[in-house]
């Protein structure tokens, strides 16, 4: 029996990491799926924000990259009639896009299909979160049109949705009705050196804090908010932010917030990070510090508390149980004050508990690989006390349940 295939197009793709999530959870579903589906991946030859190309590939022509088929483009738009060569030589059951708002890899892609006369081809859209009320903050004018005329005129009416958890269902239904045909289903995740990592104990002392902010920096993921919310803090504050300058007239307006802050606050820019230095990364703050404005999923969330290390994050995510775990916290935007004194209590040690490095580590392996999954699992293997299973032992039934829906 032949495999499905499923052509996927983002902008983004390994070896590049600029990109953050959206990279992980395509790795993830090809790594996972690769045994019943053959992928195939168009993405760009550069990473995101670089004009330099990648070293030691080929492009403009197939190339194995793990478990998946990956086309390198030289150039920075796909064309018509590369898009109907592709179709007509791979025949797939299913186009799959990584972006609502992207140009070239989403919206003339989607456009080609129109021009070309292909009504055969399946189209899912993971919008990946850019419908988020903080997602759309930005560059709001243009969104809000592109929104109003594809809703108007039903561009979309017949496609299929990716939503990686409730609140991007709602956030799709808000924008394009109650009529879309979505599918929710969490984003996959790597568990494998997580399962095999043991956390240390917690080596924050009474007076200080190590803090790390690690994303693009941008309006969406918030850094100044965190930055202002340390302005009253007493006592040794250690703020490292790592990751691309995405938005290079916010990242002023960040470093200017942080000349402004006391001498007992130490705020730093340490650059890009490789995501194979991420989990040793995380290891050495006491806290991670995320007040972001929107994920459909947070991937750097969950790698975060993988690698043992709490969370203190907005509650415009789907991570619910931080609490119930030890793993952290969330707090609405509107109130920065809970967050500058959570702050302060643990500086102090007056939480009630040492930061639970342990409560991390166990609450990002129980959401790992869906909570459907989860609940799968714990059904199959009548054991309604299990806290956590072991995603590398899943079935391929167990996945496709999840996901199956890219190919059916």
């Amino acid at each position: 029996m032949s495999k499905r295939k499923i052509l996927v197009f983002s902008s983004y793709y390994l070896p590049g990491y600029n990109a953050g999530g959206p990279i992980r959870s395509l790795e993830n579903i090809f790594n996972y799926m690769s045994k019943e589906v053959e992928f195939y991946l168009v993405t760009l030859n550069k990473d995101h924000g670089s004009d330099v190309p990648y070293e030691n590939i080929k492009f403009n022509s197939w190339t194995k990259v793990g478990m998946v088929n990956v086309f390198y483009l030289s150039e920075s738009r796909p064309k018509v009639n590369f898009i109907k060569k592709l179709i007509n030589e791979i025949n797939p059951e299913t186009l799959y896009l990584n972006s609502l708002f992207a140009l070239d890899f989403s919206i003339l892609i989607f456009l080609s299909l129109y021009l070309i006369k292909i009504d055969s081809v399946r189209v899912v859209l993971a919008p990946r979160g850019e419908l988020s009320k903080g997602a759309l903050e930005q560059s709001k004018f243009r969104k809000f049109f592109f929104i109003v005329l594809t809703r108007n005129f039903q561009i979309y009416k017949n496609i299929t949705w990716h939503a990686s958890s409730r609140f991007e269902c709602a956030d799709i239904r808000r924008e394009y009705g109650d009529r879309c045909n979505i599918h929710i289903a969490s984003n996959l995740v790597n568990n494998i050196n997580a399962l095999r990592f043991t956390p240390s104990p917690s080596m924050q002392k009474k007076g200080s804090i190590k803090l790390i902010f690690l994303s693009r920096i941008s309006k969406k993921k918030n850094l100044g908010f965190a930055i202002e919310s340390l302005s009253s803090l007493i006592g040794k504050v250690v703020f490292d932010i790592y990751g691309p300058f995405e938005d290079l007239t916010y990242v002023t307006h960040c470093k200017l917030i942080a000349l402004k802050l006391p001498d007992n606050i130490k705020v730093t820019f340490k650059g890009d990070v490789s995501h194979d230095k991420v989990t040793e990364l995380f290891r050495r703050y006491d806290l991670f510090y995320f007040p972001t404005k929107g994920e459909n999923f947070g991937q750097v969330i969950w790698e975060a508390l993988s690698s043992g290390c709490p969370v203190l994050i907005s509650d415009q995510t789907p991570w619910e149980e931080l609490r119930s775990y030890n793993a952290g916290w969330s707090f609405s935007l509107s109130e920065k004050k809970n967050f500058t004194t959570l702050l302060q209590k643990i500086i102090n040690k007056d939480i009630g508990y040492d930061l639970d490095r342990f409560g991390a580590h166990r609450y990002a392996l129980k959401f790992g690989n869906t909570k459907k999954a989860f609940e799968f699992m714990k059904i199959a293997v009548n054991n309604k006390d299990a806290d956590f299973i072991d995603a590398v032992a899943y079935s391929k039934h167990e996945i496709i349940v999840n996901l199956g829906f890219l190919c059916n």
